[in-house]
């Protein structure tokens, strides 16, 4: 078993982890063989390597779309997991309002 520590860097904790931390929730149910543990501004996953690579570069585009849109869903979270960020950015920009 390995361990990755991700830090939330730039982004509000409470609105990265949701509601109840419903995004959390989300994130232990797409990645059933990882641990998954939050505090603070600390994410770990304890799992094999190549699902704990997977997690930690989709926390990164998670962390992205935080930082630059200032909220996050856990509709957002299934479609960054499952499609991409590109795709959660098309989304979001599919909901604008000029």
């Amino acid at each position: 078993m390995i361990e990755r520590v991700v830090i939330l860097e730039n982004v509000d904790p409470v609105i990265f982890y949701g509601v109840n931390d419903s995004n959390i929730q989300l994130l232990r149910t797409l990645f059933p063989k990882l641990r998954i543990l939050a505090r603070g501004l600390v994410v770990k996953a304890i799992g094999d390597e190549a699902e704990l690579e997977r997690f930690q570069e989709k926390m990164q585009a998670l962390m992205a779309y935080s930082s630059k849109y200032g909220h996050i869903s856990p509709e957002v979270v299934g479609q960054v997991f499952s499609e991409g960020l590109h795709k959660a950015e098309e989304a979001q920009s599919k909901d604008t309002i000029v």
